[in-house]
């Protein structure tokens, strides 16, 4: 059985959690917030590097990089945007954007310093056990 994958806020504000879906290539995006729970399923196919590609290059990168480094799923209904703050600390704008029903949210969390380590690894981990296809 595949563990989901977390992107937990410093400060336990929220989270995001990513777990396998019930047919293969797809995972299942929730994010918890203290009075919002988001779920949609998301296209795990990724042409042109998956998230688990970024994470690789951002924790290459710890010490900071300008500007946002931004990923999207292949259909547009995860969108992740990690911007380094210069001390450390990585702030990630999240967005789920479901079109049957329409429904949008939004929010942003805090990653701790060093966690982009554990999670490029987390990432390779999870996204090996949910993809068939390339």
């Amino acid at each position: 059985m595949t563990k989901p994958m977390t992107l937990r806020d410093a400060g336990n504000i929220g989270r995001l959690e990513l777990s396998p879906a019930p047919q293969p290539d797809y995972f299942i995006a929730t994010l918890l917030l203290a009075n919002l729970e988001a779920s949609l399923q998301v296209y795990a196919y990724a042409p042109f590097g998956g998230l688990e590609s970024l994470l690789r290059e951002l924790a290459s990168a710890w010490r900071g990089w300008a500007g946002s480094r931004d990923w999207k799923s292949i259909e547009g209904d995860l969108q992740l945007s990690f911007k380094h703050d210069g001390v450390g600390h990585i702030n990630v704008g999240i967005g789920l954007r479901s079109l049957n029903p329409r429904w949008k949210v939004e929010t942003q969390i805090v990653l701790e310093p060093g966690a982009l380590a554990d999670l490029a690894q987390d990432a390779e981990r999870f996204f090996a056990s949910i993809k068939t296809s390339a």
